[in-house]
């Protein structure tokens, strides 16, 4: 979107989806108050309705320069192909954890904890 923060990701309402933007914040303000790690997050006025604005954590911003961060999620992980990203299980997320975390007690506890507020 024109003339808005880089840095940030800007979510306006759609007329498919009535008061998506207030429903996302819902949800991440949820998740703060059991203590699942956030991102920055807001509703703002946007044309007479609200839009959803979160800040990007994917990119490093400097005056001069916007640089990319590389953030992999449990599908690259797995070596699974973009089009089958929906086709793992929590058993094997917990694997990858397993596999790939240096501190394997925590990140399994913050995937329990993620899991559970999910459902």
């Amino acid at each position: 979107m024109v003339n808005y923060p880089t840095g940030f990701i800007l979510k306006p309402q759609v007329d498919e989806f009535e008061a998506l933007p207030e429903a996302e914040q819902l949800v991440m303000c949820m998740a703060d108050i059991v203590g699942i790690v956030t991102v920055p997050h807001a509703l703002i006025q946007n044309n007479g309705s609200y839009a959803y604005i979160t800040k990007r954590i994917d990119h490093k911003i400097s005056k001069d320069n916007v640089q990319l961060i590389a953030m992999e999620d449990f599908c690259q992980l797995d070596l699974r192909l973009t089009q089958d990203k929906y086709k793992g299980s929590y058993e094997r997320c917990a694997k990858i954890v397993d596999k790939y975390s240096s501190r394997q007690g925590l990140d399994m506890t913050e995937l329990y904890l993620r899991i559970v507020f999910h459902m």
